[in-house]
């Protein structure tokens, strides 16, 4: 069955190493700044059609016949978690202004973005909300579908391997994910 409220989820998986350092010469973000917010997931509210009595561990080690069994149908609100993931631009908006106050980095200081790949239509809100061209981002989801998070990560290496990231560049990366968290940070490449 196809779901078409379910289309903005996919799975990957990636990591990014951070390490302190010196602090750079010109004083700016001699650390990362980041935010997040976690919002309850609406599953949480649905009641599931497993019980402990049709789940025991006896029955599937006595070989009972389980495949008869009421099974949960998985559902999404597609609409609903859009709506959650543009939430991560008020992450984005919270470090930008901490990056302001704290260091006077502006947008206009950020070398890259990387933003979280699972559906086009964010990805462009995304960039047109920082204020950086659709095409100076890593774009990765034609290569590697949907991976969700892992977006980012793969986005870094992408950008670094195609040389538009150096060190001292200040690079902004933000994301969500199943629970319903938000993120975004900004951070000094080296």
């Amino acid at each position: 069955m196809y779901d078409r409220g379910a289309s903005l989820f996919g799975d990957g998986a990636g990591a990014a190493l951070l390490s302190a350092g010196p602090a750079p010469a010109d004083g700016k973000l001699p650390a990362p700044l980041f935010a997040t917010h976690t919002v309850p997931s609406p599953a949480l509210y649905h009641p599931t059609h497993y019980t402990e009595e049709n789940n025991a561990i006896e029955g599937y080690m006595a070989g009972e016949d389980r495949s008869t069994l009421p099974r949960p149908i998985p559902t999404m609100d597609g609409k609903g978690s859009l709506r959650l993931a543009l939430g991560t631009l008020e992450d984005v908006d919270r470090v930008l202004e901490m990056a302001h106050e704290r260091y006077g980095i502006g947008r206009e200081d950020i070398n890259a973005f990387v933003p979280h790949q699972t559906n086009i239509h964010v990805i462009k809100k995304f960039c047109q909300h920082v204020g950086v061209a659709f095409e100076e981002i890593p774009y990765t989801l034609e290569q590697y579908g949907g991976i969700s998070t892992a977006g980012i990560p793969t986005g870094l290496a992408e950008h670094h391997a195609a040389g538009k990231i150096k060190a001292g560049d200040i690079v902004l990366v933000c994301g969500y994910g199943a629970g319903f968290t938000t993120g975004a940070m900004l951070f000094r490449w080296e």
